[in-house]
C-alpha cells in the first residue's frame, strides 16, 4: 500500500494498463532524494519486461530530449500479469548537488515507463519544480548587502550559474555590476 503522505500526481494509460506516480510534493531541492511510488494496473493479460522511473532536466540550451540525471529500474521482468492486477512499487531518485533552478529556461520532470513485451508501452510524465538551496543562500547574502540579482541563468546540466547584479544607487560607480557565481 502507498503511504498516506504521498499523493498521486499523474497517470499514463492505454489499453494495456494504467501507470500512476505518487510523490510527497511537487517541489524538490538539490542533493535531495525524491521518494515516491509507481502503481501499475494491468488492463489485459500482459508480459511486462520492466518498470523504470527517471529524473529528467530540460534546459533551453541543452539537448532537446533532456538530460537524465538518475534512472531507477523499479522492477525487472519479464513477468505475466492478469487483467486487474495492481502492483505498487516504491522508488528513490537522487537529485544532483548543482541543479539548475526551474524557470523559463529549465523544466524538470519525473518520467515513468512500463515496458510491455510485444505491445504498446505505458508512460507517465510528472512535471516538478527544482530549487537550489546553495543559490538561494547566495541570493540571501547578496540581499543583505543590498545587491539585487536582476538576472540569474544556469548553464545546461547545472553546476554553473551566471548572474547580473544591480547594486544600490550609492555603489553604482563601483565595477561590481555583473559577476560570475
Amino acid at each position: 500500500p502507498i503511504p498516506s503522505s504521498l499523493a498521486y500526481r499523474r497517470q499514463g494509460s492505454n489499453n494495456n494498463g494504467v501507470l500512476l506516480i505518487a510523490l510527497s510534493g511537487d517541489t524538490f531541492s538539490n542533493a535531495a532524494v525524491i521518494e515516491g511510488y509507481v502503481e501499475f494496473t494491468a488492463m489485459d493479460n500482459e508480459n511486462v519486461a520492466s518498470i523504470s522511473v527517471e529524473l529528467v532536466e530540460f534546459h533551453k540550451k541543452g539537448p532537446g530530449e533532456g538530460h537524465v540525471w538518475d534512472r531507477v529500474l523499479v522492477r525487472q521482468g519479464p513477468w505475466k500479469t492478469k487483467k486487474g492486477d495492481v502492483l505498487p512499487l516504491p522508488f528513490q531518485l537522487r537529485v544532483p548537488p548543482g541543479t539548475s533552478i526551474s524557470g523559463r529556461e529549465v523544466i524538470w520532470e519525473i518520467r515513468g515507463l512500463v515496458d510491455i513485451n510485444w505491445a504498446v508501452d505505458i508512460d507517465c510524465v510528472v512535471p516538478i519544480n527544482m530549487r537550489n538551496t546553495d543559490v538561494e543562500r547566495i541570493r540571501d547574502a547578496l540581499g543583505s548587502l543590498d545587491y539585487r540579482i536582476v538576472e540569474l541563468e544556469s548553464a545546461p546540466l547545472g553546476q554553473r550559474f551566471f548572474g547580473k547584479f544591480q547594486p544600490p544607487a550609492d555603489r553604482k560607480s563601483t565595477r561590481l555590476n555583473s559577476s560570475h557565481l
